[in-house]
């Protein structure tokens, strides 16, 4: 016996094995192992770290940025995370949070609790020494999300942050919620993830090309459902949309469809803020093209253009205008074994 271990108390003695048959038993034991000694520490930090998170052990991610002050005249960027994990999943997240240094590094942390599910809320300034602590945050995380929502994070340095954080994440919805979308949100965030469905809510774009930049988006997503809200100096008579004014979308949104190499992709538009932002010819082109691209085609669009509505089949699609209420008219192009599906 050497003298390391002639000190060690005996539970500390215990085979790795032992302690982590205990911690598998326990799992909420693991928090009180680690604050025991420097020996269990380890042997539950080994136990956390020696398999990889479930495949789904979080539920829900929000994250949100914004600009700080650390210092006076030392801004750095902070990234606010509110993490949805079931329940069940709960006690192997908390280990994994609680697993290394870096938690110092978080300088808020509150656990909630909703229906079946716990919260856990972190905050951490986003600067020089900090990438590390964002890789452990997605290892935590695990490899899938069921979904995401992103606000408030137009800043460059919190969209790195970001999407360091989910990179190489699979995530089944996005919410993005941004005043202004600029090149860096679908450049900077969505090029390392893997994304099936998006819900992007928008005011502004600040891009010298928004047609291209749409179409980079589509191009990286399948289904795709973007809200245009009003902004304010933009008289509600505009045709206006994506951050360009008079713009014929109709070419942009058969291309989005023409050049997907995946069929199936599905395209939902909300425009009741500027309703002429899709004119009769172009409404007319898109019902008469789009079922005649070869492809299963779900295209749903806010439309202003058919008060008396129409209903047809063309080509195995389903053709609809709506001619409702204002709020409420859309032009439909489905094809047909689709048109039940919802976004």
């Amino acid at each position: 016996m050497t003298d390391e271990t002639h000190t060690l108390a005996p539970f500390e003695r215990l085979p790795h094995e032992i302690v982590w048959k205990i911690i598998d038993y326990h799992p909420i034991s693991a928090l009180s192992l680690r604050e025991t000694s420097r020996t269990l520490k380890l042997c539950a930090d080994e136990h956390a770290m020696m398999r990889p998170p479930t495949s789904e052990l979080v539920r829900e991610l929000r994250i949100s940025g914004s600009t700080d002050r650390v210092k006076k005249n030392n801004p750095s960027s902070r990234v606010y995370l509110s993490i949805y994990v079931p329940k069940g999943n709960a006690k192997e997240f908390m280990m994994r949070i609680f697993a290394e240094s870096y938690f110092n590094v978080i300088s808020q942390v509150e656990v909630g609790s909703s229906k079946n599910t716990k919260v856990f809320r972190l905050s951490c300034y986003v600067r020089e020494g900090t990438r590390s602590l964002l890789e452990y945050l997605s290892f935590c995380m695990g490899r899938t999300i069921e979904r995401v929502v992103l606000t408030k994070s137009s800043d460059g340095d919190t969209l790195k942050a970001i999407s360091k954080i989910l990179e190489g994440t699979r995530i089944e919805q996005m919410r993005i919620a941004v005043g202004t979308l600029t090149n860096d949100v679908v450049n900077c965030l969505m090029k390392d993830i893997s994304v099936d469905k998006l819900t992007l809510e928008l005011k502004k774009v600040t891009s010298e090309d928004p047609m291209r930049l749409f179409l980079s988006l589509s191009s990286m997503v399948r289904f795709i459902h973007i809200k245009q809200h009003y902004v304010d100096g933009v008289d509600q008579s505009a045709a206006y949309f994506f951050g360009a004014h008079d713009i014929d979308w109709a070419p942009i949104f058969i291309e989005a469809f023409s050049s997907k190499t995946i069929d199936g992709g599905k395209l939902c538009i909300d425009n009741f803020s500027y309703s002429d932002y899709l004119s009769k010819k172009s409404a007319d082109v898109l019902r008469e093209t789009l079922p005649n691209l070869g492809k299963q085609i779900w295209f749903e669009a806010s439309c202003d253009q058919y008060a008396e509505g129409l209903k047809y089949t063309l080509n195995d699609h389903w053709v609809k205008a709506d001619g409702g209420e204002m709020i409420d008219r859309f032009l439909a192009v489905k094809y047909i074994s689709r048109r039940r599906e919802k976004f």
